[in-house]
């Protein structure tokens, strides 16, 4: 017998179990979601607000950057109540690097001179820092129209230039006591001086050769021992041929040796071939003096900067060979006669530099050209110096002269400053 099992019928209760499981942990996820969101609104509605003090301070705007000092902005400064000379630029004070009392002394010392041009930089060489960078230009005086501080223009570099060609020959393996045989020289350079000749009856050491300005002898030398391009490249070196980096209003000095052997002879001897502004004369004075390193000629005073740091283009070894040879040249050389009567306060100070004396080439207006680079003491330079003078037919002064005097008017400041 079959039974036939009839399904059953679902009852209510156990149709809306699964759902009334579902709406329950629904409910509860609502419940803790609300939850969150009330202790999150707890906490953004109790949560301090920054007050004034607490918010950063807006940050100031940066200042434009310095435009380069203008030099008669920089002759024309004047000292502040903390002793600093300054100088507007816009809306800006600049204070500067210069010494109030010894730029004023050496500007004084410019002007009672007449000189048609005249200008004095003294830089620290350890740090760069100018201390003094003094012009006069003789009013009304057309002479007066060739010369600026930071730009060679048409000055030669004269003589002066001896130093950049020493540099390339210690380079080379020449040494101050390397000695060369030669003939004329005194009016120019021509081809037969750079040639062993029987009429080379005068032998010179280089360190003889730069201390007594000897044009045959370093024209000989160049030529003999350098290759061509090597005394442009160490020209380019020591900041010829581009814009030194400097606050000042600048222009590059020049240097070309030229192609031909009488033309890197006379380029060698300082007779053709570069130019010189008075504050690259300081920078070169200033290398040498600090065993070959440049520092950045400062004039804008900045105490908060980090220590300058310098470049080394020079090695110790050549700078402190050309120190000892540009001594020579206020021992027993150019500088002699005007370093032989010194005031009293360069007396126990022993100098090195180097003269250069070149006439112009316009010959419708006579322009000489005379020129001092060095630095003091030898020993321990505290200062280096160059002096440009430009005189016309009546002369005035010679660089070496008004170096001597502002060396010792800067000598003399020290000491006054230290209390001796």
């Amino acid at each position: 017998m079959v039974r036939t099992v009839l399904p059953l019928k679902p009852s209510r209760r156990s149709t809306f179990r699964p759902l009334a499981i579902v709406a329950g942990v629904g409910v509860v996820a609502l419940v803790a979601l609300a939850a969150r969101w009330a202790f999150s609104t707890a906490d953004q509605t109790h949560a301090p607000v920054p007050g004034p003090a607490q918010l950063a301070p807006p940050r100031p705007p940066e200042p434009p950057p310095l435009a380069p000092l203008a030099p008669e902005d920089v002759a024309h400064a004047k000292t502040n109540a903390k002793g600093h000379m300054q100088l507007a630029q816009g809306q800006r004070q600049v204070e500067l690097t210069l010494d109030p009392k010894v730029q004023a002394d050496i500007t004084r010392l410019l002007d009672e001179t007449r000189v048609p041009y005249g200008a004095v930089v003294l830089i620290d060489p350890r740090t760069g820092r100018v201390q003094v960078a003094a012009e006069h230009r003789e009013a009304g005086d057309p002479v007066a129209t060739m010369g600026a501080m930071g730009i060679a223009g048409e000055v030669p570099a004269a003589s002066v230039f001896k130093v950049v060609t020493a540099a390339a020959l210690l380079e080379a393996g020449q040494q101050p006591d390397s000695s060369v045989c030669f003939h004329g020289g005194r009016q120019g350079i021509v081809e037969d001086n750079l040639r062993d000749s029987p009429q080379d009856h005068q032998c010179q050491t280089l360190t003889e050769a730069l201390a007594n300005s000897s044009n045959a002898a370093f024209a000989k030398f160049g030529v003999q021992s350098l290759k061509p391009g090597d005394l442009e490249a160490m020209a380019k070196r020591l900041g010829f041929g581009a814009v030194i980096d400097t606050d000042l209003e600048a222009e590059a000095s020049a240097c070309s040796e030229g192609a031909s052997e009488v033309e890197r002879g006379r380029c060698a001897a300082g007779f053709a071939g570069s130019t010189l502004s008075p504050l690259h004369g300081a920078y070169l004075a200033a290398t040498v003096a600090n065993r070959g390193v440049a520092m950045r000629p400062t004039f804008v005073l900045d105490d908060s900067a980090a220590p300058p740091q310098g470049q080394q283009l020079l090695s110790a070894e050549v700078a402190d060979k050309l120190k000892g040879m540009m001594a020579q040249t206020v021992v027993a050389g150019t500088g002699r006669h005007a370093f032989g009567r010194r005031p009293a306060v360069l007396r126990d100070i022993t100098v090195a530099g180097k003269t250069g004396s070149l006439s112009g080439k316009d010959p419708s207006l006579y322009r000489h050209f005379s020129w001092f680079i060095g630095f003091a003491p030898v020993e321990n330079p505290q200062i280096a110096i160059a002096v440009l003078a430009v005189n016309g037919e009546k002369w005035r002064v010679k660089a070496a002269g008004l170096a001597r005097d502002s060396l010792a008017a800067w000598f003399a400041a020290q000491d006054a400053s230290a209390g001796r």
